[in-house]
């Protein structure tokens, strides 16, 4: 036992020991075997309900009952060491362990689904989802989940189906308009649309956050960590990271492409259909692989998604191990951060390119493109007052500043999406272009039908 507990341990391991008490009484008898388990005391005859201490096939028994009971902790991710009733468990940090104790304690040995337990407090209330079956847990909030709801806030419990409705609307209503109005940049044209898909995305992604929140209503803490460690909520991640990651890397292609045809307008940059089509598959193939690198290697990244209940990696802390950190911190203040910059760049010097040539030009030939360049440079401009606070609060985090579970949330729920609903109307519905050709489409059909 000893050679197996050494091979088990790694370098700065913290260890937890716990005894269960009566260990043996947790284990029921089946009660046409109970009267082989009969004795006599004073006159009057007893029988054994539960396991009997002293009995020589009661530690086998006990052995295999534990064994079935501690599989489901082994098989994610929790390090432990049983003999008897005396179990030891491994872990690389004091959260951890502490962590893996309460869950392990939470486990309903006598076979039941009740606990006597009317109240628990935790320093955190992350702890008391591995206390499904308790009563009541203080704090009874994170500020992004409750022990009743999967929503704490119930402005925002509204407010993620409002929002997943204008943004699945609104990028649709557009795809369907580019599809029925053809426009002479269909090159441009193609990439709208493509940025319509992965603004969807997000909405599709509040949808069903909305739909666990109301269907874990008023219990969400019996199913906290089994949604949080399950595949919906590994999904629905993942799917949150590509539409951000690829809606972020197609507005930077949009801009770049913008800048080359502005400031360098007698260089013939504009990209060809078969280059627009290769630029497009691959932002999206960058921006799935980003999404799914984190189920390659559990050991790494652990439950990247999985870390609260929204399904959304952007908050660093102390439990976070150190692959996942570095892997979100690349992320969001690299490749977005890196985004960012280009496209702030690229507008201004759009912008000192039109006005430094504005005067010896004709006016005609930059109508067109300078008016297209406002137009994105307000979509950029809604874009970095959303991406800033994120930034800020990725920052915050990793130099571990305390953040309220409740701005997380916002973020996420307000701040994130709200890119994905208002670029439709931005890049689309109020573009004098876009408004023109519709005009002459609909006059095209009253003459058709007249």
């Amino acid at each position: 036992m000893a050679k197996h507990i050494f091979e088990c341990v790694r370098p700065q391991d913290w260890f937890a020991a716990i005894d269960l008490k009566d260990a043996y009484f947790h284990v029921s008898i089946l009660p046409r075997h109970r009267p082989f388990l009969r004795f006599a005391f004073e006159g009057r005859a007893y029988q054994y309900a539960v396991l009997p201490f002293g009995l020589a096939l009661s530690p086998r028994v006990f052995t295999k009952v534990v064994k079935a009971a501690l599989v489901l902790l082994r098989e994610h991710g929790v390090r432990i060491l049983n003999y008897l009733d005396d179990w030891l468990i491994l872990a690389h940090s004091r959260d951890q362990i502490l962590l893996r104790c309460i869950r392990l304690l939470a486990i309903p040995l006598h076979g039941r689904d009740t606990c006597d337990i009317f109240l628990s407090y935790f320093k955190r209330f992350e702890f008391c989802g591995y206390s499904p079956n308790v009563r009541s847990c203080k704090p009874n909030t994170d500020g992004i989940s409750s022990f009743e709801n999967l929503l704490a806030n119930i402005i925002l419990r509204v407010f993620v189906w409002v929002v997943a409705f204008i943004i699945c609307f609104g990028n649709i209503f557009v795809i369907c308009l580019r599809s029925c109005i053809a426009s002479e940049n269909q090159h441009h044209t193609m990439a709208i649309k493509s940025l319509c898909c992965a603004d969807c995305l997000m909405g599709v992604y509040l949808l069903f956050i909305g739909a666990f929140d109301i269907k874990y209503c008023g219990e969400y803490n019996r199913h906290a960590q089994i949604w949080m460690e399950s595949l919906s909520c590994q999904l629905i991640g993942s799917l949150a990271m590509l539409s951000t990651e690829v809606s972020v890397m197609m507005l930077t292609y949009m801009t770049l492409e913008k800048y080359l045809c502005i400031v360098f307008p007698f260089q013939h940059y504009r990209a060809g259909r078969k280059q627009t089509l290769c630029s497009l598959t691959f932002i999206w193939l960058l921006g799935f692989i980003i999404a799914v690198i984190p189920f390659w290697d559990k050991q790494t990244f652990g439950n990247f998604y999985g870390r609260n209940g929204v399904c959304f990696p952007l908050h660093s802390d102390q439990t976070e191990k150190p692959g996942a950190r570095c892997y979100s911190t690349a992320i969001f203040l690299g490749l977005n951060l890196l985004g960012f910059m280009v496209i702030v760049f690229s507008y201004s010097s759009m912008f000192f390119s039109v006005q430094k040539t504005a005067k010896s030009a004709r006016q005609t030939v930059f109508d067109r493109e300078v008016a297209i360049a406002k137009r994105f440079f307000f979509i950029v401009f809604t874009d970095a007052m959303c991406w800033i606070p994120i930034f800020l609060l990725k920052i915050l985090s990793l130099l571990r500043v305390h953040i309220a579970g409740t701005i997380i949330l916002w973020v996420v729920i307000f701040i994130l999406p709200i890119n994905s609903a208002l670029n439709p109307i931005l890049y689309t519905i109020t573009t004098s272009a876009f408004q023109q050709r519709l005009k002459q489409c609909l006059k095209f059909r009253c003459q058709q039908t007249n």
